[in-house]
This record gives structure tokens, C-alpha cells and sequence, in this order.
């Protein structure tokens, strides 16, 4: 089988991660992966090898660039795909319009956090149309698959939820790990620790993460809770993070 994976473009993040760890299990059951990136592929070719038979970027200069349409459509044929797996809404929006009929079969996994892909107009009209010609959307989780039918016009009977596997044997209970990273953190066993964890871009929400735990800690004073921040982001998002913690609270974050 041979799968072409569409996403906006393959910089580092959480989607990235997601797409290459299903590639790996895919290619355990002989699934071929390529990769295309609607505006550009943001990492090093070299970066790709493992994962992908050959990857290529449309450099999309609008939704209906005839010639990315074209380059697509040209590439799926070429290249005898059978599965089109899109990983945001615009980007089956793209494989929709270079491939509007019949074959390959187009699913799309809905990584999306926030409310980023329907939260205009034309995005949901977007989605609604593109959802006519896909044959699945897949979630994560039942709370994104309940957002996403209520944000949008879609056959909920194509809304399924795949919840991410974990891989049991590096993710479980270590008491001393985690002696050494309170202790690290100057935090006691017993006391209650919540994680936001995602890199500072405006999509992953640690400003609203930050903003709940302070309301939380002042509408409950006598807690012993602590926020612990890991992620990472340019200067500009860094100094924008740190200005939603109130110097009143900082010793709690």
C-alpha cells in the first residue's frame, strides 16, 4: 500500500512527532510513506530518509494554485497512491481540490488543539465541502471529536476517534525519577504538581494554562499546588509567557 501524507509543513511540533512515529509503525506492516508539504518542508532532506520513500513541497502560493493542484494530482497518479492521509483541515482542502472525484481515498487526522480551523466562516464552508469527498476524519480523542462535528458541517458517521497509543514500556511509574525531578524542581512528594507542556506558540494554549492555574491558586489559597512549564519558543513568544505570570504567584510557577 502506498500512503502520501499532506500536511501544511513538517517543522518541528507535536504533529511532526505524531506522523513520523505512525510512519514507523506503518512501514512494520509494509506500508510505503511519502510525505507532501503544501507550503514547505522546513527541515533538512536528510532529516526524512527514515521515514519517507521521497517526500516533495507544493510551495502553494493560494487554496486554488492551479499548478501545486496540478503537481499534486500529477504525483498521487505517477506514484499509484492509494491513500491520501491529510493532517489539517487546509490540507485536505488542497488534496480536495487537486483530486475532486473518484480515487485515491482521502482521511484526514485532526491534530488541531485549538479552535484554529473553524473558526471563521469560510473555514467551516471549507471543511464542509472537503468533508463531502474524504472518507474519514480521525481524532484523537472523544472531546476533539465532539468539537470538531459541533464547529462544523460533517456526517458525524466520518468523525471516528483513534486514541494515540503509549508505548507502555517507556511510559510508566518510576518512583525515582520522579523523587529527582521534585527534588530538582524544589518541590515535595507530597505536594500537587500540574504540567502544561508545548512548545509557545499562540495554538498551544500555555498563556490559558497559566491564566487558570493563577485564578485557581488565588480562589484557593490555602493549596500547595505548583504549575511546572515545559516547552520552549523564540524570544518574542518567551517574553509574552512570562508577562502572564503575576510576580505575586512566580514562585509557584
Amino acid at each position: 500500500m502506498n500512503i502520501l501524507h499532506v500536511t501544511l509543513s513538517f517543522s518541528h511540533g507535536g504533529r511532526r512527532e505524531a506522523i513520523a512515529e505512525l510512519c514507523r509503525g506503518l512501514t512494520t506492516h509494509g506500508v510505503v510513506n511519502r510525505l507532501c508539504c503544501v507550503d514547505s518542508i522546513e527541515v533538512d532532506q536528510a532529516d526524512l530518509a527514515s521515514l519517507f520513500e521521497e517526500s516533495i513541497e507544493l510551495k502553494r502560493r493560494s487554496l486554488f494554485d492551479r499548478e501545486a493542484l496540478s503537481r499534486l494530482r500529477r504525483f498521487c497518479r505517477e506514484r499509484a497512491i492509494d491513500i491520501v492521509h491529510t493532517h489539517d483541515a487546509a490540507s485536505q482542502a488542497v488534496s480536495v481540490l487537486a483530486m475532486p472525484l473518484g480515487d485515491p481515498k482521502i482521511l484526514m487526522t485532526f491534530h488541531r488543539t485549538r479552535n484554529f480551523e473553524s473558526a471563521r466562516v469560510r473555514d467551516r464552508l471549507r471543511n464542509a465541502l472537503a468533508g463531502l469527498r474524504g472518507g474519514a476524519i480521525v481524532t484523537a480523542s472523544e472531546e476533539r471529536r465532539r468539537h470538531y462535528i459541533e464547529s462544523n458541517h460533517v456526517s458525524t458517521a466520518k468523525v471516528r476517534c483513534i486514541p494515540l497509543g503509549i508505548d507502555l514500556d517507556r511510559f510508566r511509574p518510576d518512583p525515582a525519577q520522579r523523587a529527582l525531578v521534585r527534588e530538582r524542581l524544589g518541590l515535595t512528594l507530597q505536594q500537587t504538581v500540574i504540567g502544561a507542556v508545548g512548545h509557545f506558540g499562540q495554538e498551544k494554549g500555555i498563556d490559558i494554562a497559566l491564566d487558570a492555574f493563577q485564578l485557581y491558586a488565588r480562589q484557593h489559597p490555602q493549596t500547595d499546588a505548583s504549575l511546572v512549564v515545559l516547552g520552549a519558543g523564540s524570544e518574542a513568544q518567551e517574553r509574552f509567557v512570562r508577562s502572564r505570570v503575576a510576580a505575586d504567584l512566580a514562585h509557584r510557577i
